[in-house]
């Protein structure tokens, strides 16, 4: 018994760390909701800590960075001639890896698929 459960906790401290090894550096975009003809947008990730919008007009990263399980996003929501500055704290979930990141901000989640 006392095998079995040091083998379940090695498998779960492992499978929570897992997520930590992700490359953040890359291009992220996941489907524009409504829209059809392969549409995308999200974001792009320098290796520099510096972050760019991909196909959000209105939204304009600036800087990104990783504190453990949160992703850290600075950037200005633009419209009607006005900027607002912003920091978004994103939960990267568990299920993330290379190719695919699933962030969480409350009850909302969203999935992105890497290209670059």
């Amino acid at each position: 018994m006392k095998k079995f459960l040091i083998l379940i906790l090695a498998a779960a401290a492992t499978a929570s760390c897992q997520h930590e090894e992700i490359d953040l550096v890359g291009t992220w975009v996941q489907p524009i909701p409504g829209r059809t003809g392969g549409w995308s947008q999200g974001m792009q990730f320098n290796a520099d800590g510096t972050a760019n919008s991909v196909n959000m007009y209105t939204l304009v990263y600036d800087t990104w960075k990783r504190e453990g399980d949160m992703l850290i996003l600075t950037g200005k929501s633009v419209g009607n001639r006005i900027a607002f500055p912003f920091t978004d704290t994103l939960y990267i979930d568990k299920r993330s890896n290379n190719d695919s990141l699933v962030l969480r901000q409350g009850d909302r989640e969203s999935v992105f698929k890497k290209i670059k």
